[in-house]
């Protein structure tokens, strides 16, 4: 019998994934089902050991896309099943919790979830400044809650997404430990304008074992801060503000009502951020900055094909790349002979292209790019911060490694199709 359903876990901490998810999965046994991992191919302390001995029906991914959509919508190409249960690493589902996916998307839900409860200590969620009204900002669903799916623990009929061709935007992702996000919840919403069906199931729940950093009055304050930034990325500004009001306001407590009152002056406050922000973007001029480390090979591949793609689009944008450390002698004439090669490959006519020498970053650069991508996270993150650390945290890293680590064809593949990736989301 063919297996229906696919738990995925998408993740770059992989001592979560041994102690919470993995774990919990590999130990059922009563039920067909496959598991993918998809690892962030940056991911720390990854011990191959340990993922050479799990079962025969987990898939095992390292993969090179980077941020939380990037992973999922790899999964979303990769799953196989008619259904796709997407779990977090730090989250515990039994067999009973899977049976109920699959009965559920039996009958006909499209989009199905579990109630998500504390599994670690109860008293982390008991500060004062953290009432039900909040909860949801530290995945955990309250009683407040009743139809919210979120993506700790989300299912999906995946013949019916397949018809639609829906994919999780890369333009709210969280990448690393970075905020911004609201993937999930545009991804399900997305879903439902087409007519998707969706149920939270209040009675059956699994177990989230949150970071007790999340706790933390400050980590608190910046999530529900970027939360307001979200909403604007989502074009959802009146929607995100009545949806943060009602949520603080449903308390007949003063107190609490004080609380909501704090919490949602931050959260308004992450959205004018944001509408400042794009504001002074699109006062900028419209330019993408790619770096490497010499400005000679992946950087300047990416610059090229970027403009050269660009132009199908009818976009006012443009590439421009450079480099942090350009005293490599092998570096002979203005862009390496392998990028040259793969262009034309790509049939891209670089005959007329008034090829320049390798460019030094300068801080004008940064200032004037209104995204930022350095090439190879491994290599550049560290060089990065260490060179340019007012600007290390509006850098979006790939992974594209060099010559020495990379063939041309596996590093420019990934540069490409990271590219194309890019341009489909601007």
């Amino acid at each position: 019998m063919t297996n229906k359903l696919t738990v995925v876990i998408c993740s770059n901490r992989l001592e979560k994934v041994e102690k919470y998810s993995l774990k919990k999965l590999l130990e059922i046994t009563d039920i067909e089902f496959n598991i993918l991992l998809i690892l962030d191919r940056n991911t720390s302390n990854l011990n191959n050991d340990y993922l050479e001995s799990v079962s025969s029906n987990t898939r095992i991914i390292l993969s090179n896309r980077t941020g939380l959509s990037g992973l999922r919508n790899q999964a979303l190409e990769e799953c196989k099943t008619d259904y796709i249960l997407f779990i977090d690493d730090d989250v515990e589902i039994d067999s009973n919790g899977l049976k109920e996916v699959i009965k559920n998307l039996d009958s006909g839900i499209d989009i199905y979830g579990l109630r998500l409860i504390l599994g670690n200590n109860k008293n982390l969620s008991k500060r004062w400044y953290l009432t039900d009204n909040q909860k949801h900002y530290i995945a955990i669903h309250s009683d407040l809650e009743k139809k919210a799916v979120w993506g700790a623990c989300m299912s999906f009929n995946k013949k019916n997404i397949d018809k639609y061709n829906v994919t999780f935007s890369e333009k709210l992702e969280r990448v690393g430990n970075k905020l911004i996000s609201g993937e999930d919840t545009h991804f399900i919403n997305t879903l439902i304008k087409l007519g998707f069906s969706r149920k939270l199931d209040e009675e059956k729940f699994v177990l989230h074992y949150v970071d007790k950093n999340r706790f933390k009055f400050t980590r608190l304050t910046s999530r529900i801060f970027s939360q307001g930034r979200s909403e604007i990325k989502r074009n959802n500004f009146f929607g995100g503000l009545i949806k943060e009001f009602a949520r603080n306001f449903r308390s007949k407590s003063f107190s609490k009502i004080i609380i909501g009152l704090f919490w949602c002056t931050i959260f308004v406050w992450g959205n004018f951020y944001e509408i400042i922000n794009k504001l002074v973007t699109s006062l900028k001029r419209k330019q993408v900055l790619f770096i490497c480390t010499g400005n000679y090979y992946r950087s300047r591949y990416a610059e090229i094909y970027f403009n050269e793609h660009i132009k199908l689009k009818n976009k006012k944008i443009k590439a421009i790349s450079r480099g942090m450390w350009l005293d490599n002698p092998e570096n002979v004439g203005p862009m390496s002979i392998n990028a040259e090669k793969q262009l034309i490959k790509d049939g891209i006519d670089i005959s007329g292209l008034k090829l320049k020498y390798p460019k030094l970053l300068s801080y004008r650069d940064l200032r004037k790019s209104y995204i930022v991508i350095a090439l190879d996270d491994k290599e550049h993150r560290s060089m990065f911060s260490d060179k340019y650390p007012k600007y290390d945290k509006d850098v979006l890293f790939w992974n594209a490694k060099d010559v020495a680590e990379s063939t041309p064809d596996e590093s420019l593949l990934i540069v490409k199709n990271e590219v194309k990736r890019l341009i489909d989301n601007i």
